[in-house]
């Protein structure tokens, strides 16, 4: 389905040039980044706008330069004197955020919760659970059944 930003897109928002050696790399990262985000958003191709919303845009542009600026994931450094420290918005890589997940979510008009509809026993008694987009019960949501 291609990427959802262009390669050029995001050249002209980076702060330095991409080197020439480093051209493949980049443009990989912002087909995995696009892919990311389409599949964090589960809609099928044929549902995507046909116009990229500019927040997703932004979005796989962050997704692909954390990956690019900070390959493994460093969360700090020191050398002799010299020591800094990242942020989680430097070195998260390619892993979407909550806060990227919801502005995801609005940004496409999806409903910030998902249900599930679950089966249980020999009567087949059916209820649903809700949790808002993106989370599982290992982020520690209150599940509620509805």
């Amino acid at each position: 389905m291609g990427e959802l930003v262009t390669f050029e897109d995001w050249r002209q928002r980076r702060p330095e040039p991409f080197a020439s050696h480093e051209e493949d790399r980049a443009r990989a990262l912002l087909s995995d980044a696009s892919d990311i985000v389409r599949e964090a958003t589960g809609l099928p191709a044929e549902e995507w706008p046909t116009r990229t919303p500019a927040t997703v845009r932004q979005i796989v542009m962050r997704l692909a330069s954390r990956a690019f600026d900070n390959p493994l994931g460093l969360s700090s450094e020191s050398v002799g004197d010299l020591s800094y420290r990242m942020g989680r918005q430097q070195t998260n890589g390619l892993f979407l955020l909550q806060e990227e997940r919801e502005a995801l979510a609005e940004a496409l008009g999806l409903s910030p919760l998902v249900c599930a509809e679950i089966s249980i026993g020999y009567e087949d008694l059916k209820f649903r659970q809700f949790a808002p987009l993106g989370r599982t019960a290992e982020d520690g949501v209150t599940w509620v059944g509805g």
